[in-house]
């Protein structure tokens, strides 16, 4: 349909954590401290979270590559 739906939790997934501290450097609400340094780290975070979250929801079983098959067995007697 055109969307990966892991692609989506990831990015909302990373997104999430740096929200508090937004809206409380922006002065709409008040936060904890906690949140102010974490946001202060958001491209790590948002990073780092992402990919955990991506890798994890996109493991999928190893499939045999394209192409010769056996090709990249080792020969009988190696």
């Amino acid at each position: 349909n055109g969307f990966h739906a892991p692609a989506l939790v990831a990015l909302a997934l990373g997104i999430a954590p740096c929200v508090p501290g937004f809206l409380g450097t922006i002065k709409v609400m008040d936060v904890g401290g906690f949140w102010m340094s974490l946001y202060s780290y958001a491209w790590f975070v948002s990073f780092f979270i992402s990919f955990g979250a991506y890798s994890a929801l996109s493991k999928r079983p190893a499939e045999e590559p394209a192409g010769i098959p056996g090709f990249l067995e080792a020969p009988e007697g190696a």
